[in-house]
């Protein structure tokens, strides 16, 4: 599923989900729901960009794809920062 359109440097955790660990298995929203436990709803709008990683799920993600919570936790608090900078930047330049 595609990133929403934003022109951040960093990428949404959820975009790194679906590309990097669930396309190239062949993982589906519901599989990884089934698999986790995880609302499907959720899934679709934290693959989709829109929805931010908890500390739950990371832990969950970690556990199923062999990583560290903090690597997902990491990725959403950069992302965080890039969107917070973004939107002061884009109140800023509306305030001229």
């Amino acid at each position: 599923m595609p990133e929403k359109q934003h022109f951040f440097s960093v990428s949404h955790p959820g975009t790194v989900l679906f590309e990097k660990y669930m396309k190239p298995r062949g993982i589906t929203v519901q599989n990884l729901a089934e698999e986790t436990g995880l609302s499907p709803f959720f899934l679709d709008l934290i693959v989709k960009g829109e929805y931010p990683i908890s500390s739950y799920a990371a832990g969950i993600f970690a556990r199923k794809f062999s990583t560290k919570p903090s690597y997902w936790l990491d990725m959403q608090d950069a992302y965080d920062a890039e969107y917070t900078k973004a939107v002061v930047e884009k109140n800023a330049a509306a305030d001229r």
